[in-house]
């Protein structure tokens, strides 16, 4: 055992006392034999090392860093680590060098292959440098910085890793935070609605910042503002460069500088800049640096130069005109005027200075006798004046002392002012007499006019029942001239005729034919001019029109127009049959129908005393003929009609016949009714698409015949 034991001189010294108990044969303890050995300088040392060891551990404790080690090599275990984990990270030592994966498992994921690739470098440089994230005992991250150097035997083979981890997460809250207020500064100054810049204020005066924007704004990298002493010089507006140097002097008289110039963009086009500089100086006073700042100001400065051209013009435009010319503002004082106006209302006054009261100007003209309506009554004229000044309605005229007259003509502004113009319009009352003495002559001519346009009038009503309205049209409003000429023109031609006229009205007394034919003749004309036929006469109970002439809408349009009037013709002719018979005609009129297309002649026929308007030709000739062959109720149309309206009129082709005067047989087709209206009645089927047509006629049809013939049609389309 070891213990202190007291010497001589009165001190403690440590002793080593090992004993030794002496046995007899019979193995009875007889004595102990003992040695004292002096180990005063081990303990001494012992307690040395146990201090300084304690003292280790209290650095290592107190310490901002956690001290750890771990083998080199085999399986890297953990070999120490210092206490002041505990107080740094929140772990037990134990668990750091119970647990060969502790580091690896705490690393923040996405710090992880970073920190893992770098860790191949270790050993190669013998010392490394990392920071991440690394997982605290309470769940919570923390940056560190991780410093590691590799111990190595006398052979140079590593043995042990020493490390130590700094808790470093305030430095990068910091640093995080002074990037983001850097992007935050550099965002705002990119988003300014001016580019923020500065330059040294002395020596070279060389460019120190300028912001982003310079991009946006001007079109510039920054690069070339910062990188060019003469970047500003060589790009203000020649004209303007020696005027903004030389009041540059006020910057550093008064330390803040503002201007506004003509500024280079990057894609050669000048721009209108204001310049707001401010001079920095240090605690000597000394200038350091200049800052500023250019905000484009092109729109205003564009718009304050337009508005002073507009005020120019507007002067200029204002002098220009004979009129007076003034404006009042909403306190009645002038604002501007132009000289008329002076020498029409103020003769002798001089043009009227800005600010002048409009009841100063009136009152001294009326004092002076100017105004003669002013004459002996100046208070109440003033008061009249101002009440129409100020309650401006319709223009109203002053006449003047000198003989003159004025028409005023005065307008309320949007600000509440008044705008007003003065007209000389001496020479126009001088001319109203003269002109009221011609209108008393002129009204006794015109009325002599009247009464003979009347008689014109009353005569041209009676001359239009003689004519066709498109031809009476024609001749009176000048398109057409009165003369013996006539032209050749595509027309189509139609003839009706009552059938058996003769032998239907040989009961009628006179009257009663009379009143009949002239119902019918009527009725007709009505569907005639309702489809816009050229009605060329009535010959008895015949009835000749054309279309085409004087107005066509076209070759294809007319033919149709005229087919269409027949089948409404007929129609009507049906109604009028009943009606007829009940008022007692025991054979009411049937009429037939003929139509042709072709070329024909028209126009003025006849002597320059008397003249008819009129078509002749053979296919006027055909028309007739084609009439007279019809059917009674029937419409028969040559085959040139027929080929302009097939598309819309159902018609069937009849033998052909011989025609008197046509040396071949005429090609002839029966009208049987609008394909729209047999459809509705449901007496044809008819589809048109892009390549298909299909017409069926289910009166004449044999639906069965039909039947088989569109499947054989569906068979052949489906294969």
């Amino acid at each position: 055992m070891d213990y202190r034991f007291l010497k001589k001189d009165g001190s403690y010294c440590w002793v080593n006392d090992e004993q030794q108990l002496i046995r007899d044969e019979d193995s009875q303890p007889v004595e102990v034999v003992g040695s004292w050995s002096d180990i005063s300088e081990r303990k001494r040392a012992e307690a040395e090392i146990a201090a300084a060891r304690a003292r280790i551990e209290h650095l290592l404790a107190s310490s901002p860093a956690v001290i750890y080690s771990f083998k080199a090599t085999g399986d890297y275990a953990p070999t120490f680590i210092s206490q002041n984990v505990r107080d740094l990270l929140g772990y037990e030592r134990e668990e750091y060098l119970n647990s060969p994966d502790f580091w690896e498992s705490r690393i923040h994921p996405q710090d992880s292959p970073r920190i893992l690739r770098a860790y191949s470098r270790l050993f190669e440089e013998d010392r490394l440098s990392n920071e991440y994230r690394f997982r605290k005992k309470d769940g919570s991250y923390c940056w560190v910085s991780d410093e590691l150097q590799v111990i190595r035997d006398p052979a140079g083979d590593p043995i042990e890793v020493v490390g130590a981890w700094s808790d470093i997460t305030t430095r990068k809250q910091l640093g995080e935070a002074l990037v983001a207020a850097q992007e935050r500064l550099v965002h705002l100054l990119s988003c300014a609605p001016a580019v923020i810049y500065s330059y040294k204020a002395t020596g070279d005066f060389a460019p120190t910042f300028v912001s982003e924007n310079i991009k946006d704004w001007l079109g510039y990298e920054p690069r070339e503002y910062l990188e060019n002493p003469d970047f500003w010089r060589s790009r203000v507006h020649p004209d303007e460069l020696a005027t903004i140097e030389a009041k540059s002097i006020q910057l550093y008289k008064k330390g803040r500088h503002t201007v506004e110039y003509r500024f280079l963009k990057k894609d050669g086009t000048y721009c209108w800049v204001i310049d707001e500089q401010h001079l920095i100086r240090n605690r000597d006073g000394e200038p350091i640096e200049v800052v500023g700042s250019w905000s484009d100001v092109t729109a205003p400065k564009e718009a304050e130069i337009a508005f002073r051209r507009s005020e120019q013009r507007l002067t200029d435009a204002i002098e220009s005109i004979s009129e007076g010319f003034s404006l009042y503002d909403a306190s009645d004082r002038l604002i501007v005027c132009n000289r008329a106006y002076g020498e029409l209302l103020y003769p002798g006054m001089g043009t009227p200075t800005p600010a002048t009261p409009f009841e100063t100007l009136i009152r001294n003209t009326a004092e002076r006798g100017l105004v003669k309506e002013a004459e002996g009554r100046v208070e109440e004229w003033i008061a009249e004046r101002l009440a129409k000044h100020r309650q401006p309605g319709e223009p109203h005229v002053q006449r003047r002392s000198d003989g003159h007259w004025l028409q005023i003509n005065e307008r309320k502004t949007a600000e509440g002012g008044t705008v007003a113009v003065y007209t000389n319009i001496t020479e126009i009352k001088r001319a109203e007499e003269q002109v009221r003495e011609a209108k008393r002559k002129a009204d006794l001519a015109n009325q002599l006019v009247s009464e003979q346009k009347r008689e014109l009038e009353i005569l041209s009503t009676k001359l239009s029942k003689y004519l066709s309205p498109q031809v009476y049209s024609s001749i009176f409003t000048g398109q057409r001239s009165v003369e013996i000429a006539s032209n050749r023109k595509k027309l189509t031609v139609f003839f009706s005729d009552i059938a058996d006229f003769t032998a239907t009205t040989d009961d009628l007394e006179s009257e009663e034919l009379t009143g009949l034919l002239n119902h019918y003749l009527t009725e007709m004309s009505k569907i005639a001019l309702e489809y816009g036929a050229t009605i060329d006469k009535y010959v008895g109970d015949a009835i000749m029109a054309f279309f085409g002439d004087p107005e066509t809408k076209g070759v294809k349009e007319d033919a149709l127009a005229c087919v269409n009037m027949a089948i409404a013709m007929q129609k009507r002719m049906r109604q009028l049959q009943w009606d007829w018979r009940d008022a007692g005609l025991e054979r009411p009129f049937q009429l037939r129908i003929g139509i042709n297309t072709g070329y024909c002649t028209v126009g003025n026929f006849g002597s320059e005393d008397r003249m008819d308007y009129t078509i002749i030709g053979n296919e006027v000739n055909l028309a007739s003929r084609l009439q007279s062959h019809a059917e009674l109720g029937g419409i028969l149309i040559s085959h040139e009609t027929y080929s302009l309206v097939k598309d819309a009129v159902l018609t069937e082709e009849r033998g052909p016949i011989q025609a008197k005067g046509f040396p071949k047989p005429v090609r002839n087709y029966k009208v049987l009714d609008h394909y729209d209206q047999l459809i509705s009645q449901s007496q044809v089927i008819r589809e048109e698409k892009e390549g298909l047509s299909v017409f069926l006629d289910l009166q004449k049809m044999d639906r069965a015949s039909a039947v088989e013939t569109l499947k054989s049609i569906l068979s052949r389309i489906r294969s």
